[in-house]
């Protein structure tokens, strides 16, 4: 039969082992497959506001007057530690980017893919832009820009990917260098 002093050591090894064991497990799942994002917008030009053009200057978009014309900036990228394979994107709810209200995309298009192997892509319609790629390896991302019309100049990226998370930047802690500029990210307080 044990000493009483092996089966101190033995509980204490088992309450600190499973303990550890699931903090350990935990956060392999949660680095794992992770699509970051982050969103940003400006107004531009509004017809009533004190940036808009005074004189000759007609705000059109396809021969259209317009309201307003804001521009977004989306950044994505691969923040998890694998691949994140393009078809992981359900069919039924797509990545996409959509406009908070009212408005309608005038351009879309990728500002900056210092990775054209991942071959990302937009198709436009009147609200909403859906982003799809072949791959994301860990690192990996774009920006896109938004021209619209919406009053709100933030948009957001919505979607469902299968078996990977996808995460506002302000919810991560990372550091990532991306070859598009240097992005430090922390939790809001």
């Amino acid at each position: 039969m044990p000493e009483s002093k092996d089966w101190i050591i033995l509980v204490a090894g088992v309450l600190l082992g499973i303990p550890a064991t699931l903090f350990v497990n935990w956060l392999q799942r949660t680095k794992g497959r992770l699509l970051a994002f982050e969103t940003r917008g400006q107004n531009v030009l509004t017809k009533h506001g004190a940036n808009f053009v005074q004189g000759p200057i007609a705000l059109t978009s396809g021969g259209q007057p317009i309201p307003r014309l804001s521009i977004a900036a989306v950044t994505i990228w691969n923040a998890g530690d694998a691949e994140i394979d393009g078809a992981a994107i359900a069919t039924s709810d797509p990545l996409h980017i959509e406009l908070r209200g009212e408005g309608e995309i005038v351009q879309a298009y990728v500002e900056r893919n210092p990775f054209p192997g991942c071959q990302l892509r937009l198709l436009c319609e009147r609200n909403r832009a859906t982003v799809a790629f072949d791959y994301l390896n860990p690192g990996q991302g774009a920006v896109i820009r938004i021209l619209h019309t919406a009053e709100d100049p933030v948009v957001d990226l919505c979607g469902s990917l299968m078996g990977i998370q996808l995460v506002h930047a302000e919810r991560l802690i990372v550091n990532a260098d991306l070859n598009l500029t240097h992005f430090r990210f922390r939790s809001p307080k």
